[in-house]
């Protein structure tokens, strides 16, 4: 059961903005899940022993997403603890145990926003009905 979608991102770095910007939306269209943006860099997720659900821009990718394995992604060069960024986070969190698995939804940095968002709920809903949640989706086009 998904309760909790931490979303990532920088609300001043256009590249980055577009999973804080989609936030209340998604508050609206799911209205049983918690989102809560978090700054990684400041801020630890404190979920244990679940899966953990994160809404984040990823480089590289021209559509919305998922992302369920640390070998999905190329890891980059770590020369100091200025390098440490969300894979590195997800990766001592498995090897500590504190989670058992992540879902990433991972955003594309450019592409059309509405597209995108579209997208994302696709997504959202995916998850919920694999988690036998078919009611926590609320479609509010209608």
């Amino acid at each position: 059961m998904i309760q909790t979608i931490f979303i990532l991102g920088n609300s001043v770095v256009a590249k980055d903005r577009l999973p804080v910007v989609l936030l209340p939306k998604l508050k609206n269209r799911f209205p049983a899940i918690t989102f809560i943006h978090i700054d990684p860099t400041e801020e630890f997720i404190t979920q244990k022993n679940e899966t953990l659900y994160i809404i984040d821009s990823v480089d590289g990718i021209e559509k919305v997403t998922l992302f369920s394995s640390i070998s999905d992604f190329a890891t980059s060069p770590r020369f100091s603890v200025h390098d440490y960024d969300l894979l590195l986070d997800l990766q001592l969190r498995k090897k500590l145990m504190k989670i058992q698995d992540f879902v990433i939804i991972g955003v594309p940095q450019k592409g059309r926003r509405k597209k995108i968002e579209e997208a994302i709920v696709h997504a959202v809903s995916t998850l919920l009905s694999k988690n036998g949640k078919h009611n926590s989706y609320t479609d509010r086009t209608t």
